[in-house]
């Protein structure tokens, strides 16, 4: 766990997980970069984390140049918006289950533990997802968006799939639905789950925040 002595030696029950943070090309440069902080929050020793930056103006590529180690892997360009990024993320990856997160966006701690203990326990499950919690510009909660627990294929008919911050994906199912649309920069992460529901996936909720959006006011 994240209070664990450095020096007491990790078991690894989820693989080389693969975190993905997503950055755009502009910014307020407000709490940024919270990716950064989620890494250092976790605790979990076992985390490829992967920092796509759309040429940010926000700071980004600074903290990351000034910050060796912090991540797996980063890149700073202009590209084709989010959901090429998200491909570009996919295709890299080695880990076996994958979350994202925006670069704005995070989570809670003690979350990746949890999930690790669930796909240990539960070797089938295909996909782990939990509630999100929606936190002002000061990261603060406001409210709480819970999932209904329902078979995936309702995602189809009308039942809102998870949200991409409280969403844990294995590699074996991933790899059947990618690559995204990029002519999509929003809601691609709802493409995504219906894609998967197609497959009926074996999925697994849990009935509590596994990470945030950040809403802003007046957005």
């Amino acid at each position: 766990p994240e209070t664990a002595d450095d020096s007491v030696a990790a078991t690894d029950v989820w693989g080389d997980d693969a975190i993905l943070a997503w950055v755009p090309t502009t910014g307020g440069n407000y709490m940024v970069p919270s990716y950064g902080y989620t890494y250092e929050l976790m605790g979990y020793p076992q985390v490829e984390h992967l920092v796509l930056d759309g040429g940010s103006t926000d700071g980004s590529a600074e903290y990351l140049a000034a910050s060796p180690g912090c991540v797996t892997w980063w890149r700073s360009h202009r590209d084709g918006g989010q959901t090429q990024a998200l491909n570009d993320g996919f295709a890299r990856v080695t880990g076996d289950w994958i979350g994202w997160q925006n670069s704005d966006d995070f989570y809670y701690p003690g979350v990746f533990w949890r999930v690790a203990q669930l796909a240990a326990q539960y070797p089938e499950i295909q996909i782990i997802a939990g509630d999100t919690a929606i936190v002002d510009a000061h990261g603060v909660t406001t409210s709480c968006n819970g999932i209904a627990p329902v078979p995936p294929r309702l995602w189809l008919r009308g039942y809102w799939p998870p949200y991409n911050q409280s969403l844990f994906i294995r590699r074996d199912l991933l790899r059947q639905v990618i690559p995204l649309d990029e002519a999509l920069h929003l809601h691609m992460d709802v493409e995504l789950c219906l894609k998967m529901a197609v497959l009926e996936p074996k999925i697994a909720y849990l009935n509590q925040p596994l990470g945030a959006f950040r809403k802003y006011e007046g957005i």
